[in-house]
């Protein structure tokens, strides 16, 4: 998988998509947020056993779709120090690679179906208030 993505957009949606990410210690895959490519979209999620968070933004069609896990904070942070506008990820079998006009940036990715499914519990204590209570 190969794509051109505008750098300011993705930071936006890794901050958002991947914001839940590390904030519990009992999986270690909650470290990382899920990324999904598909078509003409990128999603990012990310959730703490609780709570989930995803963003989905538009991206330049995508060779071939794919599913993958990435620390976001260390993407984030390659994504900061450069200055294009636009940046080419590639994904490389378990490294994604951070493609910019002054060389390149790899960073481990895990496996997808490591990453624990987020699921509802319908069981779960319910409080109802009204608005004005908050």
């Amino acid at each position: 998988m190969q794509i051109e993505v505008n750098r300011k957009e993705f930071i936006t949606a890794l901050n958002v998509g991947g914001s839940m990410a590390g904030k519990t210690k009992t999986i270690p895959a909650l470290d990382y947020a899920k990324i999904t490519v598909k078509g003409t979209s990128m999603v990012i999620s990310s959730f703490d056993t609780e709570v989930a968070v995803t963003k989905r933004f538009s991206i330049a069609e995508s060779s071939e779709n794919a599913v993958f896990c990435v620390n976001p904070k260390d993407l984030n942070n390659v994504l900061k120090s450069i200055k294009d506008e636009n940046v080419v990820i590639k994904l490389e079998s378990d490294t994604l690679v951070v493609s910019h006009a002054k060389g390149k940036v790899s960073l481990p990715v895990i496996d997808a179906n490591d990453f624990p499914a987020p699921s509802k519990d319908d069981n779960a204590t319910k409080v109802s208030m009204s608005s004005e209570m908050l």
